[in-house]
């Protein structure tokens, strides 16, 4: 139950332990310090941990999984049914409309549909089973968030409930969140695409944390300390948590928002196969004005709902 000490090339792995969901008995105390001491470390090295032992069922993911390929087989009309504009939360968004290398300079392969809530449309008559797989994984999700959350506000040597109050309608069925879910898929490659296309722009998340679920095809690379591109190999069982730009702000660059993308592979196989993830993008209540906590003046403050219209204008076509 230990946690690999970080270095500038290895994402360090973190059993979740009493901490996982399901467990009899729930967290302890001495439990609850030992992840928030190992999150920490991870979180300010390479800025990217895999947790394991997290308790959210393998079904649940594939659940998800199966849903979302269904609807991106679906017909170009009809996915753009659901199309979100670009200061929208909500709704499905086409290859290259997203561009998440701030230089725009590449072709971006990759489709999503974004979920606010469930209040919202979903393809309910096309792939009617993806709105239970959907509320199910939600309610997994909120719980296993929770238990980071109040990790790391140990780790920062906060109130424990620092981060899950300010993150409280997050955990309100139909609030007013800025946590999306997001469900990408990154078509098969043309034989011929131009010199640069990528999978996914390099950038780095909006919020306070991700939830990250990959499939088994990989591709993602995160920046490393030393500035090089580490591949951030799926390792089945895990999800793969980041730091985003909030939680850096919150800290005044403590823990680190690591840049990362998703390339086009080389091996033509891999190339020819589809890739999918599923990532949950937590975020602070939208009023909640963030502000580095030691009082400095690293960076200035910002509520959590102008920071991310400010991506948002940035970064859609």
């Amino acid at each position: 139950m230990s946690c690999k000490k970080p270095d500038t090339t290895t994402i360090p792995i973190v059993d979740l332990g009493q901490l996982g969901l399901g467990v009899a008995g729930g967290p302890i105390e001495d439990e609850l310090q030992r992840v928030a001491k190992e999150l920490g470390a991870a979180l300010t090295g390479v800025g990217f941990v895999y947790l394991k032992n997290h308790g959210i069922p393998s079904q649940q993911v594939e659940a998800v999984f199966s849903s979302a390929s269904k609807f991106f087989s679906l017909g170009k009309e009809t996915k753009l049914k659901y199309e979100k504009g670009p200061s929208q939360m909500h709704g499905y968004v086409a290859v290259d409309r997203e561009k998440l290398d701030a230089s725009d300079k590449f072709l971006e392969l990759r489709e999503t549909f974004n979920v606010k809530d469930m209040s919202y449309p979903l393809p309910d008559e096309e792939v009617p089973e993806m709105r239970m797989a959907l509320e199910t994984f939600h309610v997994s999700c909120w719980a296993l968030i929770s238990n980071v959350l109040t990790a790391i506000a140990i780790a920062v040597d906060l109130e424990r409930d620092f981060f899950t109050s300010t993150h409280e309608e997050l955990f309100k069925s139909g609030g007013e969140s800025l946590a999306v879910l997001r469900m990408a898929y990154y078509p098969t490659v043309p034989a011929t695409v131009p010199l640069n296309t990528i999978r996914c722009g390099a950038h780095t998340d909006y919020g306070t944390i991700t939830l990250l679920f990959q499939d088994d095809m990989g591709g993602l690379q995160v920046r490393d300390v030393e500035g090089r591109w580490v591949d951030a190999t799926p390792i089945p069982g895990t999800i793969l948590v980041n730091a985003g730009d909030l939680l850096q702000f919150w800290t005044s660059g403590k823990y680190v928002a690591t840049e990362h993308r998703v390339i086009i592979p080389e091996d033509e196989v891999r190339r020819q196969s589809p890739r999918q993830s599923i990532a949950f993008f937590v975020q602070p209540n939208a009023e909640t004005l963030v502000r580095p906590l030691d009082g400095s003046n690293t960076y200035q403050p910002i509520t959590a709902k102008q920071h991310l219209l400010n991506k948002y204008r940035m970064n859609y076509t």
